[in-house]
């Protein structure tokens, strides 16, 4: 690895270094303790840094103000993705007005079907969905395919992958049940098994799903409807609403019909920890609707431009913008997949693909290890954290962003086709073999996205650096900055004080303290409006579905003044120092000499449904699957 290339992934760790010196030489913390023990007469015989203090002040108070603006942000985005999903998921239609505000599609499933026949130039569109699969309870894949079962557009438009490893003994087994117990349910059910070992592979999701996406692209590929296909990736706990797959639908036919070429948008829904929640124990439970709430702060009701979000766990790709960005990657780089393959689509269509929030939430579990007292506890925290560390593992994405970003001005010229040609088959040289069409399209679609020019420093580009700055570089520099500011303002005697210093720091301590009432007004107003929106949109369809009186146990309520709530809004600054800070500055130093983290599969809570079929005895290690 070059210096270069190892330069960038370091990126957020020599922040942290730079960050840190930046701290004593402003606020001689270390020199201020070390004279004081061995040369007490000198204290007060040095000049205060000017220079170092300025830098200092102002990134302290940017950084501040950062931090102010992020729940201003989160408490919009969480009312509008409320209102949205209570649009959405309704009894009733919407009326002209509602549309127009809050931009939500209502369709009746036929006027579905009727609207892709005439479209033009398409046939009935695809949902490929891919769930990926490593030792995970076999109680789980079954419920989540159970949900997707119910849906209106199951038989006619859903394509199963169960993405499964090599690695997994029960792997193939699992699969073959599970086809056979949900046999007739989807248009199509099959599975896919990723080799162990392959060349520059590394273990994880986005390695399993690049392979999955392989055999889409040559099922689909030679028909001349593969534009029509829509590739969504959830992971194996996840409940999707029947709703999210038919928004989808109407908003790719309508881009479709609208640009006459190829749909080149990421659609994702917000997330909701609402199954387990009332089961795990505090510190988790806030660790996790924090993770919700970095997710759930890019929503918006009215796509743009400019419009920058970060899917979490859940998203639709279509697959000519899949092919365009070269598949999934499957390197140690690529470990945080959902944002990873949104910053590749983003790069190949030069920071103009389009992203759309969808009003319909994704259902996930809180971490559990299902074991009872201390011993449980303890797990379950330890779990939180390994699952934190993976997450945050994921600021590698920084350096690859940078990278990708540097080469925007080294891009051929669009208008020469051979070029742009070879191009394409060169960065996709281990894919499928590409029909004349598929090529044409993305030539064409490429083009159009580009546009007659290539474009580093545009308004877009910089929201999008300032999302990963929010989630690899801000929670560790505000801690340090935090943690500095206390200890400097603890010292009784320290060397270089001045009242712009004091005056700055009396300036962020107020600025902290709005941004946790924000913090608080968020959790106590809008996270409970929208978690109430999640959990009753779920009921209704899961009664619709009949699925109600099965997961009954599966919906975790929250009561806004309850104990259990009220502990929730006081702990949330130590869970996100716990979960979020700590896992990020180990992170970000590890970057150092690896970048490669063993990826482990988060525990998640298991009941058994399945019946006459598949015998499952669940031990530490995963799921040993018995026929019976």
């Amino acid at each position: 690895m070059g210096f270069l290339r190892w330069s960038l992934r370091c990126i957020p760790g020599l922040s942290v270094f730079g960050l840190l010196i930046l701290l004593e030489s402003a606020l001689k913390i270390v020199e201020t303790e070390w004279l004081s023990f061995f040369y007490p007469p000198f204290l007060k015989q040095i000049a205060s840094p000017v220079v170092a203090q300025t830098v200092f002040i102002s990134y302290s108070v940017f950084l501040h103000i950062l931090a102010l603006l992020f729940p201003l942000r989160l408490c919009a985005s969480a009312y509008s993705a409320a209102r949205d999903i209570k649009a959405a998921h309704r009894p009733s239609k919407l009326t002209p007005s509602d549309t127009l505000q809050c931009d939500v599609f209502r369709y009746d499933p036929r006027e579905l079907h009727s609207q892709q026949d005439t479209t033009k130039g398409s046939g009935t569109v695809t949902m490929a969905v891919v769930l990926p699969s490593y030792k995970e309870d076999i109680e789980i894949l079954e419920t989540s395919l159970r949900v997707l079962a119910s849906h209106t557009l199951a038989k006619s438009s859903y394509d199963i992958f169960l993405a499964m490893e090599e690695r997994d003994p029960n792997g193939v087994t699992v699969a073959q049940n599970l086809i056979q117990l949900f046999a007739g349910k989807f248009r199509e059910m099959q599975y896919t098994v990723h080799p162990t070992g392959l060349p520059g592979e590394a273990p994880g999701k986005s390695s399993n799903v690049s392979w999955a996406a392989r055999q889409i692209e040559r099922k689909y590929l030679n028909d001349l409807d593969w534009s029509s296909v829509l590739v969504t990736v959830m992971d194996s706990d996840t409940h999707l609403l029947s709703q999210y797959f038919e928004t989808v639908l109407a908003h790719h036919l309508r881009s479709r019909r609208d640009q006459e070429l190829t749909d080149m948008t990421l659609y994702m829904p917000p997330i909701v920890f609402d199954r387990n929640a009332h089961l795990v124990p505090p510190m988790v439970r806030i660790a996790d609707l924090m993770w919700c709430g970095a997710g759930l702060s890019c929503f918006t009701s009215k796509s743009t431009g400019s419009t920058v979000a970060i899917p979490t766990a859940v998203y639709t790709l279509p697959l000519p913008l899949v092919c365009l960005a070269g598949g999934w990657d499957t390197g140690s780089e690529a470990i945080g997949e959902d944002m990873h393959m949104m910053l590749k689509c983003y790069f190949a269509a030069n920071g103009r693909m389009k992203i759309k929030s969808i009003p319909s939430p994704a259902s996930q579990c809180n971490v559990t290890t299902g074991k009872a007292g201390i011993r449980g506890w303890l797990a379950n925290h330890s779990a939180r954290y390994a699952q934190g560390l993976r997450h945050m593992w994921g600021c590698l994405d920084t350096g690859y962003a940078v990278r990708q970003w540097c080469k925007i001005g080294a891009e051929p010229n669009l208008h020469d086709q051979s070029i742009l040609s070879s191009e394409i088959s060169s960065s996709n040289s281990e894919r499928p073999n590409r029909p004349r069409h598929v090529e044409i399209c993305l030539k064409l679609s490429q083009h159009a996205l580009h546009g007659p020019s290539l474009r580093r420093f545009t308004w877009r580009n910089l929201i999008l650096f300032s999302r990963l700055f929010e989630a690899h570089f801000l929670p560790i520099h505000l801690f340090l900055v935090l943690l500095a500011s206390a200890i400097y303002t603890a010292l009784p005697y320290p060397i270089t004080s001045c009242q712009l210093l004091t005056a700055a720091m009396d300036l962020t301590s107020a600025l902290r303290g709005i941004s946790f009432a924000l913090m608080t007004i968020y959790f106590v107003i809008f996270y409970e409006g929208y978690h109430s929106a999640c959990i009753e949109a779920r009921e209704r369809e899961m009664r619709r579905a009949g699925l109600y009186e099965e997961l009954a146990d599966e919906f975790s309520y929250r009561r806004r003044l309850s104990l259990i709530t009220l502990a929730d809004y006081v702990l949330f600054p130590i869970a996100g120092t716990v979960f979020g800070s700590v896992p990020l500055l180990q992170a970000v130093l590890s970057h150092f000499w690896t970048e490669k983290l063993v990826y482990l599969v988060s525990a998640k809570p298991v009941k058994t449904i399945t019946k006459n079929l598949i015998g499952v005895t669940v031990t530490e290690r995963g799921a040993e699957v018995i026929d019976v």
